[in-house]
């Protein structure tokens, strides 16, 4: 079982974003405001994926028929938040800079943006530049230092695999979402998620009908981290490899939500249900550790020296709300079940649910 969890959320990676966050400490290079604008735009849809969408699934059907005693379930829970179009990329040439500016490009890749097409920044300090030999040398100036945005993953869908654990009281469900402490394949990424709901049946008293309403209300809370990897051009200047071994991307994030759904059985095995909700979220972003910044020497001796910045980014706070509005349909087959959903917001997305009574 531990090893089917596993693949399953490791497949959240291989298809998102947590190897593209190792790049987020490059943005520093050129100075710690500069990088802080830069990490903000560039992790933005991650943000608000995971603060919308952890809950598109967050609905159950919690209609008892006759004495069924089966009223526990476990239930392997996708919501799969389809990323618009307006955040895959973000606008560069227009933003004001302290120390750089751009060199090429009109826009940078977010997390979720192409693996193609970045631009190039170069520092607004200058040195001089010699080419050929005496007497015909050729004096330019040149920026001090360049480096690219950093890609996109290619992907324009976030996959959030969750499990839920659930006990039906009749008039209510109370229901659990977890992702374990989980290391993610092709990243140094971790993954914890914890969340808890509550479903009230506001028609409890009406059993015999083919309909039901039902409101929820519950927060979800997810940790990652992510060791980074960022050193200064070796081809620049001189540098310890061992100064940079403790970059570290660290986000928490909290949603909270409500909705209120109406359903209709057609039978005790398929049913359809609607709803709309509210939902809030915070992000909490952390670039811990110590980053090269470069910047012109002041001795003169050399055009360029670097400064290590010790913890560049600490608690980037974001908030985030929508409204959205969900259909979609219940099918039992005994002590199965499927759920499938389409959640019409900001950030849309496709829900599928499957699950076992007990």
């Amino acid at each position: 079982m531990k090893k089917i969890i596993f693949a399953v959320f490791s497949l959240f990676t291989l298809v998102s974003f947590a190897q593209e966050m190792v790049y987020t400490g490059s943005f520093f290079q050129g100075g710690v405001n500069d990088g802080v604008k830069l990490v903000e735009y560039y992790v933005r849809p991650v943000n608000k994926a995971i603060i919308s969408g952890i809950n598109n699934t967050e609905y159950n059907n919690i209609k008892l028929y006759g004495d069924d005693k089966k009223r526990f379930s476990i239930s392997l829970r996708f919501s799969n938040i389809i990323i618009p179009e307006s955040d895959r990329k973000f606008r560069v040439d227009t933003m004001e800079f302290e120390k750089i500016k751009v060199d090429s490009g009109m826009y940078a890749q977010t997390v979720f943006g192409d693996t193609i097409g970045s631009v190039v920044f170069v520092s607004k300090d200058s040195t001089l530049d010699t080419a050929g030999t005496f007497p015909n040398w050729t004096i330019t100036w040149k920026p001090l230092f360049h480096f690219n945005s950093p890609p996109g993953s290619g992907h324009h869908i976030m996959p959030i695999p969750y499990l839920q654990a659930g006990y039906n009281f009749g008039f209510g469900y109370l229901s659990v979402n977890l992702v374990p402490a989980t290391p993610m394949l092709g990243s140094d990424m971790n993954l914890l998620l914890f969340g808890l709901a509550w479903q009230q049946n506001l028609l409890p008293f009406l059993k015999d009908k083919p309909y039901s309403l039902s409101a929820i209300a519950g927060f979800n809370s997810i940790r990652a981290s992510a060791h980074l990897h960022i050193e200064p051009d070796a081809s620049l200047v001189n540098f310890d490899k061992n100064d940079y071994d403790d970059q570290y991307i660290k986000l928490n994030y909290l949603n909270m939500f409500a909705s209120l759904y109406a359903s209709y059985h057609l039978s005790e095995k398929l049913s359809f249900y609607a709803g709309a909700g509210y939902t809030w979220g915070r992000s909490l972003i952390n670039v811990l550790g110590t980053y090269p910044v470069y910047k012109k020497d002041p001795t003169g001796t050399m055009a360029l020296t670097v400064d290590n910045v010790k913890d560049p980014m600490k608690d980037s706070e974001v908030t985030y709300n929508r409204t959205k509005f969900v259909v979609g349909t219940n099918v039992n087959l005994g002590t199965w079940y499927i759920q499938a959903n389409y959640t019409i917001a900001d950030y849309s997305g496709i829900g599928f649910v499957l699950g076992k009574r007990f």
